[in-house]
């Protein structure tokens, strides 16, 4: 930055494109010797309010002016004795004012000074706390994250009143400068996990980041694997109850996720409505959500696989039956699976796609019209029909849309060797499934935990919940007490 008000004007005014929403206000104050000044924001980021009642207001009506003989205590003057700001940051180079403009704030400009003032006044339009759209709860709060980071972070504070509560701030994206913060209890997390998570974030090398599904895609473990190896959610106490067991949250400026880490295989069958329901019920509803899990990826290549190569298991009643119902069917088994499947895979991610008043309807009317329709005119079987849509709903069972995604993946890979292998085929996929599950990690730290390695411990809230009074020890891979 230069001392004089005039060329450091002019160059923002060219590294901006002299942009419409760049507002620049130049005034004057003093008395016999008059002090050019200059405000520097943008438009849309900024509250009016904040910089009428906390920087022009007690600037143009002090009546300490007068008596500055020296123009260097200016600059000290205003900051110690005039604004009324909360915040106040001295900028010293002309790309501190950019980072600082482009984040709401505004910046006070003084002809003589080579440095400037950045005060928070920050005041752009943001979305209300809203109830979360993609993990619906009957029991839990109606409270859900927002786009606003400092929102996010309140909204964590309100929920865990704890001194211990850390949270850390970094910048990254070359060109977006996207502003994240990690979220912890300092003397429960790990120390190092917290390392890890920092070194894996501060290793992020992008022009841009978008949301918080940039992040999770640099930040998991190397490997490939199809499953989540980062937890996503924008439910608060999700968070809050990560935090708790000595996870590490990461929150991200501009988007209403955030992100949890480690995580295991098992959280993706955790609702947080089975912690406000009796533990009875509560362990009824995750069986039945295992039990889901069987259904999708079993049950059509269970199917495919007895057809084609194993029809002496079924009995011979039904196997009549199914023999007069496939007897119009031009097609194989796993041809006849794979266009309804299909259709049904279509159809569901249509209705994700469309308008909210309109997607069920696309959904429930597209699946019983083409379902009727295609049995009528003899393109696949009515226990096709079944099979498909029983296969097709239990992938709607789980908390995590996440975990669901995956799950329709691996489906079609357990009927593709069905199709090819029969039965030994879908006992090699699982074999396969379960190999590929324990070598999976989450921050260096195994997916499959506490199944394997097994921890009695931990089996208090895994495949079944117990009472709450029972579950009293944390996991001591991610927890130091």
């Amino acid at each position: 930055m230069e001392k004089s008000l005039k060329n450091n004007i002019e160059k923002i005014k060219n590294d901006l494109g002299n942009s419409p929403d760049l507002n620049i206000r130049e005034f004057k104050i003093g008395g016999l010797i008059k002090h050019d000044l200059a405000i520097v924001c943008i438009d849309g980021l900024v509250s009016a309010d904040a910089i009428n009642n906390s920087i022009l207001k007690p600037i143009m009506n002090s009546g300490k002016f007068k008596k500055i003989k020296i123009p260097s205590n200016l600059l000290k003057t205003i900051k110690e004795l005039i604004i009324n700001n909360a915040e106040t940051n001295i900028v010293e180079t002309i790309d501190d004012l950019y980072n600082h403009i482009l984040s709401g704030d505004t910046v006070l400009l003084i002809n003589g000074y080579d440095k400037g003032l950045a005060l928070n006044t920050k005041g752009w339009e943001k979305r209300g706390l809203e109830e979360p759209q993609t993990e619906i709860s009957i029991s839990g709060e109606r409270l859900g994250f927002i786009e606003n980071l400092r929102t996010n972070t309140s909204l964590i504070r309100r929920k865990i009143n704890n001194k211990d509560l850390r949270f850390e701030a970094m910048e990254i994206g070359k060109l977006t400068k996207t502003k994240i913060e990690i979220a912890y209890l300092k003397g429960l997390a790990k120390e190092k996990n917290i390392n890890e998570v920092k070194r894996r974030l501060q290793k992020i090398d992008t022009d841009a980041i978008l949301g918080a599904g940039y992040i999770s895609k640099y930040i998991r473990d190397p490997g490939y694997s199809p499953f989540p190896t980062v937890q996503v959610t924008e439910r608060l106490e999700v968070a809050a109850s990560a935090i708790l067991e000595g996870k590490i949250v990461i929150l991200v400026d501009s988007s209403p996720f955030a992100l949890i880490i480690p995580t295991f295989f098992m959280n993706f069958f955790q609702a947080i409505d089975d912690y406000f329901l009796p533990f009875d019920t509560a362990i009824y509803f995750r069986l039945i959500r295992y039990f889901a899990l069987f259904l999708t990826l079993f049950l059509p290549a269970i199917y495919v696989a007895i057809i084609s190569f194993h029809p002496d298991m079924i009995p011979t009643q039904y196997l009549i039956s199914v023999a007069a119902q496939r007897h119009s069917v031009p097609f194989a088994p796993i041809l006849e699976i794979s266009i309804m499947g299909g259709t049904f895979e279509i159809i569901l991610e249509s209705s994700t796609r469309m308008p909210r008043q309109v997607g069920p309807t696309i959904s429930i009317v597209g699946a019983l019209v083409l379902g009727e329709a295609a049995v009528q005119a003899g393109l696949v079987s009515p226990i096709m029909i079944i099979i498909v849509a029983v296969a097709s709903i239990t992938t709607l069972s789980y908390p995590s849309f996440l975990l669901s995604s995956t799950i329709r993946l691996l489906r079609w890979i357990f009927l593709i060797t069905a199709a090819i292998f029969g039965l030994y085929g879908v006992g090699l996929a699982t074999i396969m499934l379960f190999l590929h599950l324990t070598n999976v990690t989450s921050l260096n730290l195994p997916y499959t935990f506490p199944n394997a390695p097994f921890n009695l411990s931990q089996q208090t809230d895994n495949i079944l919940r117990f009472p709450l009074q029972k579950m009293k020890n944390r996991s001591k891979l991610l927890a130091r007490r």
